[in-house]
């Protein structure tokens, strides 16, 4: 990672502090982790993704219904997660 962009967490989509981020990485299922291969995607380090999604809303969402925006950052922090899942399934 570049050092003047801050690290991101590929799940809740927020960017942290270079230390609150790590590579998270997992074999691929079958035969491709047989033979060594693994997706990774960086996340949060302390896993505190759903709980961040539910209750940090951004600035240019807060005139929205908060109760509306925590469960569409729920739904999407849940696509995210299901499509890494799909990487390590593939």
């Amino acid at each position: 990672m570049s050092p003047a962009t801050p690290p991101m967490c590929l799940l809740c989509q927020t960017a942290q502090s270079g230390s609150d981020v790590s590579l998270f990485t997992a074999r691929r299922a079958g035969e491709a982790g047989r033979n060594g291969n693994t997706v990774g995607t960086y996340v949060r380090a302390d896993l505190a993704c759903a709980v961040r999604a539910r209750t940090e809303i951004p600035p240019w969402l807060r005139e929205r219904d908060p109760e509306e925006v925590a469960a569409e950052r729920t739904a999407e922090l849940e696509q995210q997660l299901h499509g890494f899942l799909d990487a390590v399934l593939r």
